[in-house]
């Protein structure tokens, strides 16, 4: 995008104070995430179990995965994946080891905020937009995931973002932008937007040559990764029409979650976090006014396309399954803005506007902490309770059960993985994203070893995360009827 002259920055942001100021937020924006890791995001959901298995075979045989196991998209699951090996193997498997990538992109990512913002407006509005970054509810969260590739997909999209910012880096920003799509789908909507306003930014001569370098990367990437035709996708968001009334009926909850600490909620957030999104949408909405209707010298209205074309993803997801998540690109983008937007007030009304949101922020955070559930994506958006599955696991070991049929598609992962594969589980698809477990299953019952059903404890109390028990198995028609018995393995 086109470079714009730089507002004035406020007197608070240049000097000691400043600096001060930024030093301490930063500083427990990190503390408060290593504390976060520890307590109520020291488990993984079941989407990051699936990379945390896939980080355990890349390991232990040698294989190399380059999307989620059974998805054909989203290629930056693999480079968590491999990351998430590499700390495995120096201190062995687990949950903890799996999310610190999570933070590693986390931090990775602020330091692209910061880099663009102060390279666009000035030293204050980096270190502004970092702070919001760092201490925004949802990065309570979304700071420590490892959920298929969309915070990284989310971190080149940024580096895209600071290669346009560069003189003469350009190029390789229409280069990193298909990148950021292979990573994952989420980013097809802002990488669209960030390519029309690059190429919309750029000098007439080099217009015609960005659009080429977009074309060329963006097709070479998919002709080298393109998937298997014979990959099992499991799950597919798309949607196969454009329903307006479920999409408005979707949005307050799409919205309100994108300023709270759980990005997967699909419903509106309670008193305590509805008030502080309501501060920082407040904020965001307060930055968007002022650059809309900015001085002439100072508006940069090709930042809205990205902001837009974000919105997008409201129409290519399911309605049923919209949450915040889809739209995670456009919180980066929201952080530089809050960064460009304070750094250009009086030094007390930013110094004002930063504490109220890096508190507010914080204290979501600090909550969160206490926190008995994690939260993954579909119906686990409203928790599963952590210390529930340790007791389930730990009945399991204890009554020698090595094999599960699960009635939650997101548990069986969580099993295995929390076991290291010593409880392997199925759901009721014949052929899950790792078709031996489910054959597994299937013979150990067939045998007649210990088998175990695990399902929802009861009917959970609205609000509250789910917890599983575990049961005999039921008749053996009911079970073949709900637990199709998985296909034989094919000869070579």
């Amino acid at each position: 995008m086109s470079r714009s002259a730089a507002p004035r920055a406020p007197a608070s942001g240049t000097g000691a104070p400043g600096r001060l100021v930024f030093a301490l937020a930063v500083a427990a924006a990190i503390v408060l995430k290593i504390v976060l890791l520890c307590t109520s995001q020291s488990m993984a959901d079941g989407d990051e179990a699936v990379e945390g298995l896939m980080a355990i075979h890349i390991l232990r045989d040698g294989v190399h995965p380059i999307y989620p196991y059974g998805v054909g998209y989203g290629a930056g699951a693999g480079l968590e994946a491999h990351w998430a090996a590499v700390f495995f193997a120096l201190v062995g498997p687990s949950s903890i080891a799996l999310k610190a990538v999570g933070l590693c992109i986390w931090l990775v990512s602020g330091g692209f905020v910061r880099a663009i913002a102060a390279s666009k407006w000035g030293p204050s509005a980096g270190r502004i937009a970092l702070v919001a970054w760092g201490l925004a509810p949802f990065a309570a969260q979304w700071s420590l995931k490892v959920s298929g590739g969309h915070n990284v997909a989310v971190a080149l999209l940024l580096a895209a973002l600071w290669l346009s910012e560069c003189r003469g880096k350009r190029y390789a920003a229409a280069c990193v932008l298909p990148l950021a799509v292979l990573a994952h789908p989420v980013a097809l909507s802002m990488a669209l937007g960030l390519a029309a306003a690059l190429v919309l930014g750029a000098p007439a001569r080099e217009r015609v040559g960005l659009a080429l370098a977009l074309a060329l990367t963006g097709s070479a990437a998919l002709a080298l990764l393109w998937p298997d035709g014979t990959a099992d996708v499991v799950w597919n968001p798309v949607s196969q029409g454009f329903d307006w009334a479920a999409i408005a009926g979707a949005f307050p909850h799409v919205a309100a979650g994108l300023f709270s600490a759980n990005l997967n909620a699909q419903s509106l957030p309670g008193l305590f976090d509805g008030v502080i999104a309501g501060i920082w949408a407040t904020a965001v909405l307060a930055s968007l006014v002022a650059l809309a209707t900015g001085a002439p010298g100072r508006r940069d209205a090709l930042w809205l396309l990205p902001i837009v074309a974000c919105l997008g993803t409201l129409g290519i997801v399911r309605p049923e399954e919209l949450a915040a998540r889809h739209l995670l690109p456009v919180l980066p983008i929201f952080c530089l803005l809050l960064g460009r937007w304070l750094a250009s007030l009086q030094p007390a009304p930013a110094l004002i506007g930063l504490l109220l949101l890096g508190t507010s922020g914080a204290a979501v955070q600090l909550r969160e902490v206490a926190s008995p559930a994690i939260h993954g994506a579909g119906p686990h958006g409203r928790g599963v309770d952590r210390q529930n599955v340790l007791d389930v696991l730990a009945e399991l070991a204890r009554d020698d059960v090595a094999h599960v049929y699960s009635g939650d598609a997101m548990l069986q992962w969580m099993l295995i993985f929390e076991s290291r594969e010593r409880v392997i589980a199925r759901w009721r698809k014949p052929v899950g994203r790792v078709p031996r477990y489910a054959r597994e299953v299937d013979r150990a019952r067939l045998d007649g070893r210990p088998v175990r059903l695990v399902v929802v404890e009861g009917r959970p109390e609205p609000g509250a995360p789910y917890r599983f028990e575990s049961r005999p198995l039921p008749g053996r028609d009911w079970l073949e009827r709900v637990f199709p018995p998985s296909p034989a393995e094919p000869e070579n």
